[in-house]
């Protein structure tokens, strides 16, 4: 009983947020990418580089960071030692 109102009140207190940025000048063409960041004691430590252009090397249309489900209940289980987040990196072409 205590162990499913601890859990219970982690889910409820870990914030299912995103941030988005879109380029006004890229329309997108439907290649989109997704990675993994690597945050340790509820994201204070670590780091995560991502290189659009590689990826998308005609340009960058979104780039949304986000908890997943999966992120968050990995987060949950290693009661915040562990917390991934996800980055989704859509490619685009120069609008004409």
């Amino acid at each position: 009983m205590k162990l499913s109102v601890l859990l219970g009140a982690i889910l409820a207190l870990a914030a299912c947020n995103k941030v988005t940025y879109v380029s006004p000048t890229t329309m997108p063409t439907g290649q989109v990418s997704e990675e993994t960041g690597h945050y340790f004691i509820f994201g204070l430590a670590g780091s995560k580089e991502i290189h659009a252009e590689r990826l998308c090397p005609e340009g960058v249309s979104k780039v949304q960071s986000r908890f997943t489900f999966g992120d968050i209940i990995l987060g949950a289980l290693t009661v915040g030692l562990y917390t991934p987040r996800t980055y989704e990196i859509s490619c685009g072409k120069a609008a004409q």
